[in-house]
């Protein structure tokens, strides 16, 4: 299940249908943690799926961080720098 902060989006996100995102440009990153190996990076992946299947297009890879592991801040430093370099780029 999403976090309780993020129930309301991805049930908004779960309805759509079409590509009512057309020309959304996004970037996910997503935080959980291991020892929760059956639902580890669920929403995440469905936020990044769904956006993109929505017609939203995607500025990065998606970014995984495990709260269970030594390297979560690491893992987000390095991809909001990445993040950061693409939207430098990217015209409005």
């Amino acid at each position: 299940e999403p976090a309780d902060n993020a129930a309301h989006f991805v049930e908004w996100l779960s309805s759509l249908k079409a590509q009512e995102l057309a020309n959304v440009r996004y970037a996910v990153f997503g935080c959980g943690h291991h020892d929760w190996a059956r639902t580890y990076q669920r929403i995440p992946k469905l936020v990044d799926q769904t956006l993109e299947s929505r017609g939203g297009r995607r500025l990065v890879e998606r970014g995984e961080g495990d709260a269970g592991g030594s390297e979560l801040f690491e893992s987000f430093d390095a991809w909001e720098s990445n993040l950061w370099e693409v939207l430098a780029k990217v015209s409005p």
